[in-house]
């Protein structure tokens, strides 16, 4: 089994439809697909293969999603990066998994020149953003300048899909290996504790870069015309107003974040009539905090 089976089932049964907003920009499942493909053949073209590592290491946006497709659809294993920690622990992580490509931003240029100085392996970057040095790819170039890759690898259920790292609190962060049916049961387990309908509504803030996050995409693979508003970033303000703009009715967090939203000065500012399912995890969601929870 191969993850990006489920994307494309989703797409043969619901056919086309907007499925993120991203900066005001609306996509459809169509739009991501085909990007995704042209991404996969863009990376075969640079060499990856089966079973190679590709690091991922970007905040939310839509390109982490078209990322991860393409990369399952070669056959390679995605390593999602937190774009929040340091180049030391970011070179030690590029060394330990052994991955030879980045995809991540302009935005994070001189700490990706600091990691590459101690990392020789790492021989090809691709960077999101308007103005790509040279020696580094563009990636809206080489996915505008590729064909859809049409092949799936044939992965088996325990082919290696993830590596998703530790936070490294007790010492050198560690490699979690996820296997293809591994994740196809996190998100499914995930879909059917939480009975949502057919075209739910998400603001959706969980990195990437963890397995709540990779978890949650997942489970959107067998939800019906679902729609994902993606922040990159945010404060619970931000949080508040993509709801109301959106009209969201599923938000998913972590307890640290529902406390925050406890404490906002004045919550009933915004519209939040629409939401229907606050879902917490990664930690036990204190029950004074679900009660308060009520009051939003």
């Amino acid at each position: 089994m191969n993850l990006v089976e489920l994307a494309e089932a989703k797409i043969r049964d619901s056919g086309e439809y907007v499925s993120l907003v991203f900066e005001g920009r609306n996509i459809t499942t169509l739009e991501m697909e085909r990007s995704s493909k042209r991404l996969a053949s863009a990376l075969r073209s640079l060499g990856v293969k089966r079973g190679d590592r590709v690091i991922v290491q970007m905040p939310n946006r839509p390109e982490v999603f078209q990322s991860f497709g393409a990369i399952w659809r070669i056959g390679a294993a995605v390593v999602p990066v937190n774009h929040m920690i340091g180049a030391d622990e970011s070179s030690y992580i590029y060394r330990d998994c052994g991955g030879a490509t980045l995809i991540s931003s302009t935005d994070f240029l001189p700490q990706i020149e600091a990691c590459r100085a101690s990392v020789p392996a790492l021989t090809d970057v691709i960077l999101v953003g308007d103005s790509v040095a040279k020696g580094y790819h563009s990636y809206h170039q080489l996915v505008d300048g590729s064909p859809e890759e049409s092949s799936m690898a044939d992965s088996s259920n325990d082919d290696l899909a993830a590596i998703v790292y530790t936070a490294g609190t007790t010492g050198r962060p560690k490699g979690v290996m996820h296997s293809h049916q591994s994740l196809y049961y996190s998100g499914r387990i995930f879909y059917e504790q939480v009975p949502v309908p057919e075209g739910n509504v998400s603001v959706f803030v969980l990195p990437m870069c963890h397995i709540y996050g990779i978890t949650c995409m997942v489970a959107a693979y067998f939800h019906k015309r679902g729609k994902a508003i993606i922040l990159s970033s945010f404060t619970i303000d931000k949080i508040f107003e993509a709801i109301q703009a959106h009209k969201g009715n599923l938000f998913v967090g972590v307890p640290t974040l529902y406390v925050y939203m406890l404490l906002h000065p004045d919550p009933k500012e915004y519209d939040l009539s629409s939401m229907k399912w606050w879902i917490s995890g990664s930690a036990a969601l204190a029950p004074e905090t679900w009660h308060e929870g009520l009051r939003l």
